[in-house]
């Protein structure tokens, strides 16, 4: 994403372009909510669907075997930063008609998808736009949501977001209603990150986006009457649903979807539907600090009780990762837990470390108490002791 850079630490980013100031998004901004401004910035911008490309990461010392190796997961891990010669060859990659030869029992890299990897120049918008028309318009065998979200996020960091959502639009646009009504399995995400997207543009281009997909969901309706009286109430997924919802936020995730909590990151005007969504959910989730910033500590206090649930370390990290900056109470008691008992007992350990004058009284009360939180706590201060 333009205006940002990052170290190889997700947790040594740095909002420091003047750009960002006019930015759509910025008109949520909660000060405090975060540890630190620049973090506040981050998730009035839609922290954590946002990703970062870095220079001088040793990844791209062999960019294309890294490329290949994420290429070839299933369901590659999340991570914030990338560096950018990978970025640009897994982008390259999941942007293909297909990436893989298929055969029973056998998979193997399509030459085309070598060769993309291989090319080491910058994509340009031109070449963005070729991308996204490509995943708007067709699903790819061996990518999952997570590499959708990836493709189009990392394309923006790379190109910008006025670029990503402005080909997007311009596919749309041009699509006729059939198209814009299939239910697809990967193509409609590309377009609900349209949602993201507008919050990171200034505030007038934003605005310009919510018309001009306004204007393609009313040629929907137009044509489909019943869908308006439905709100698509029964439909599956379509690149119409994804607008409905990017547009319409509470109201259309409660009458067009299963209620899963992924379909509510677009509703920003409605913590209390936010904080019930997440209380009465039954379905296994993968935790999302954007409900935290839209429902409140309420949410950070179920993740309190359920991020054991997450059983592997790179889904423990990614969770450690999208929550470690926010400044709430709430996330004492969690954090310490994950000191206790996490695969990431380190990152978590050295948060205490970092917050060390605010969570001092917390550690001390707690330490003198009984049960495994006192122990927790009096191992956390035995760390502290020796950063001192």
């Amino acid at each position: 994403m333009t205006g940002v850079k990052a170290s190889e630490s997700s947790q040594a980013i740095v909002v420091n372009d003047p750009r960002w100031g006019g930015a759509a998004g910025l008109l949520g901004l909660r000060p405090g909510f975060c540890s630190s401004p620049d973090y506040d910035a981050l998730f009035a911008l839609g922290w954590p669907h946002i990703r970062f490309v870095v220079d001088g990461h040793r990844e791209d010392d062999e960019p294309t075997t890294h490329a290949l190796r994420i290429l070839a997961m299933a369901d590659p891990p999340a991570r914030f930063a990338w560096p950018r010669r990978v970025a640009q060859g897994v982008v390259r990659g999941w942007g293909l008609p297909s990436i893989f030869e298929l055969a029973p029992g056998f998979q193997e890299f399509r030459v085309e998808a070598e060769e993309a990897v291989w090319k080491p120049s910058a994509i340009t918008p031109e070449e963005a736009g070729t991308l996204l028309a490509c995943r708007l318009n067709q699903d790819v065998p061996g990518v999952s949501e997570r590499g959708i979200e990836s493709f189009v996020l990392l394309l923006e960091a790379l190109v910008g977001a006025d670029v990503v959502g402005s080909a997007i639009l311009d596919e749309l646009e041009q699509a006729p209603v059939d198209t814009l009504l299939s239910e697809w399995s990967l193509p409609p995400q590309v377009t609900f990150h349209l949602g993201f997207l507008a919050l990171r543009v200034p505030r007038a281009q934003s605005e310009a986006w919510r018309l001009r997909m306004t204007t393609v969901l009313e040629r929907c309706f137009a044509e489909r009457p019943k869908l308006r009286r439905n709100g698509f109430r029964g439909a599956g997924a379509s690149h119409a649903r994804s607008l409905h919802l990017v547009l319409n936020g509470g109201s259309a995730a409660e009458s067009s979807t299963d209620r899963s909590l992924r379909w509510y990151v677009h509703v920003a005007d409605d913590s209390v539907l936010v904080r019930m969504r997440v209380a009465v959910n039954r379905a296994a989730y993968e935790p999302d600090a954007r409900l935290v910033f839209l429902g409140g500590p309420d949410v950070l206090a179920r993740y309190g009780r359920d991020w054991p649930k997450l059983g592997t370390t790179d889904a423990q990290r990614w969770f450690f990762e999208q929550i470690a900056p926010i400044a709430a109470p709430e996330m004492y008691p969690l954090m310490l837990e994950m000191a206790g008992r996490s695969l990431v007992r380190p990152e978590a350990i050295g948060w205490f470390v970092k917050h060390a004058a605010a969570t001092r009284a917390f550690l001390e009360e707690t330490a003198g108490g009984d049960g495994t939180a006192a122990t927790y706590a009096r191992t956390v201060r035995k760390a502290l002791a020796s950063a001192a």
